[in-house]
């Protein structure tokens, strides 16, 4: 007699191995029931807020209205679809009706002042009311979804002579430091150690009496700082010189100044400039070729400039760190910092509530795709072990 195979039977064991695949296939997945750091935005640029009601009965809701209060770093640009209105920092937007089922999606977009500081974090609350009762309209409001501002500038450096160089005359460089944006530089640094025949022409070489404001000079190193530098704003300074009285005709002086900042640059190979000049020769020689910034930057960190000089104590370095996400373009749509969900109900019946949540990189959402095949995997073993039978005793 042959007998016949019984049901499958779930032994403890085995579902103790469904449950620990089950665990471990929740933790490959990023983003599920776990903290992660605010999303970054960037000074200077835009940024999109995303607030999407929805109503889930069981009545239509009538009278909803959208409600978004930024912080005072960011100003109201636009809506998609059009529609949002802004007083002051509180931008509304009128849903009007909304059936059972039915979404509504806003688009907000904002700028964030290119004067915001590196580090500065920007806590955003939404809400959203209906003239419809509803049976929980406390959860209507998000909790606070909070964003860090980085800062970044192109910063150029160019450099002229004013005069020839004469012995024992004076002349002038010209320095002009150009900040192209999209946000503001902080702690710009000017380090010019003139060559050999040139003094700085001040008063005083120890107390830099005479040389511009925010510079000091030790014998031949002349050291400007400025702490704050706007999005397309320039900085220039003159810079006093006296040649050394013994130098003799064609004698060919190089001068070079480099710069640095704690705004992390987009840009490094324009941060130094050359100017060569023969000693009773008209200034016929023209600043370091400034490159055309391109309107998409990489963000990747900037050594430090081979000139720095040990005399001047620690150079201000781009402090920005690496792994920093590539921001869109100045006027493109901008990074979406986060999304607000509601959901509201028609009646007292219905129960509605908010949640929200941040948008996920590219890699995230790789991982996402990879996390969705284990699942389908994770599956198909799981229906594999329930269905298959018990070997015969």
């Amino acid at each position: 007699m042959r007998r016949r195979a019984s049901a499958p039977s779930h032994t403890p064991a085995r579902r103790l191995v469904c449950v620990l695949l089950a665990i471990v296939t929740l933790m490959l997945l990023p983003g599920i029931a776990a903290s992660h750091a605010p999303e970054p935005i960037y000074a200077g640029r835009l940024a999109v807020y995303k607030i999407t009601v929805i109503n889930r009965g069981p009545s239509e809701a009538v009278g909803v209205t959208a409600s978004d209060t930024l912080d005072r770093w960011l100003t109201f640009v636009s809506s998609d679809p059009p529609g949002c209105r802004a007083v002051g920092q509180r931008v509304t937007c009128p849903v009007a009706r909304l059936g059972v089922n039915e979404t509504a999606t806003y688009s907000v977009t904002v700028r964030t002042s290119s004067d915001t500081p590196e580090g500065t974090l920007i806590s955003n609350i939404a809400e959203v009311t209906a003239a419809t009762a509803e049976g929980d309209p406390a959860d209507n409001l998000t909790p606070p979804v909070d964003a860090v501002v980085r800062t970044m500038a192109d910063l150029s450096l160019q450099m002229t002579v004013a005069g020839p160089l004469l012995p024992g005359r004076r002349a002038r460089y010209r320095i002009t430091v150009s900040n192209r944006g999209p946000s503001a530089a902080a702690g710009v640094t000017l380090v010019d150690e003139l060559p050999e025949g040139l003094l700085p022409d001040a008063a005083g070489l120890i107390s830099g009496a005479g040389l511009p404001e925010g510079c000091t000079a030790n014998a031949r190193l002349v050291v400007c700082r400025r702490l704050h530098l706007a999005a397309d704003a320039t900085w220039t300074v003159d810079l006093p010189v006296r040649v050394a009285s013994g130098l003799p005709s064609g004698v060919l002086l190089s001068n070079t100044v480099g710069m640095s900042s704690q705004t992390l640059d987009l840009t490094a190979d324009n941060d130094v400039a050359t100017v060569s000049t023969r000693v009773g020769d008209p200034p016929t020689s023209t600043p370091t070729p400034t490159p055309v910034p391109t309107q998409t930057h990489t963000l990747t960190p900037t050594p430090s400039p081979s000139w720095s000089s040990p005399e001047v104590g620690p150079d201000v370095s781009d402090s920005a760190s690496s792994d920093r996400h590539e921001p869109d373009d100045r006027e493109g749509e901008g990074t979406v910092v986060e999304t607000h969900e509601f959901e509201v109900g028609g009646s007292a019946g219905g129960k509605p509530y908010i949640s929200e949540w941040l948008p996920f990189t590219g890699l995230s959402l790789a991982a996402y795709g990879c996390g969705g095949l284990l699942l389908l995997a994770f599956g198909a073993l799981v229906v594999t072990l329930m269905r298959s039978p018990r070997p015969p005793r």
